[in-house]
């Protein structure tokens, strides 16, 4: 038996991935990299805090 997959409405980031160009996508991803490495040093800073 076949089953068919229903057609899902596309996302602007499931776009983005298919048609960006390697370049873009590696400047977007490093950025929520960096972001993402500045929130965990925050929360690591307020841990410690909290700590003593």
């Amino acid at each position: 038996m076949i089953i068919k997959r229903r057609k899902v409405k596309s996302t602007a980031f499931s776009d983005f991935v298919r048609n960006a160009s390697s370049r873009e996508k590696s400047d977007f991803f490093e950025k929520v990299i960096e972001e993402a490495i500045q929130k965990q040093k925050e929360v690591i800073a307020k841990a410690n805090e909290i700590d003593g």
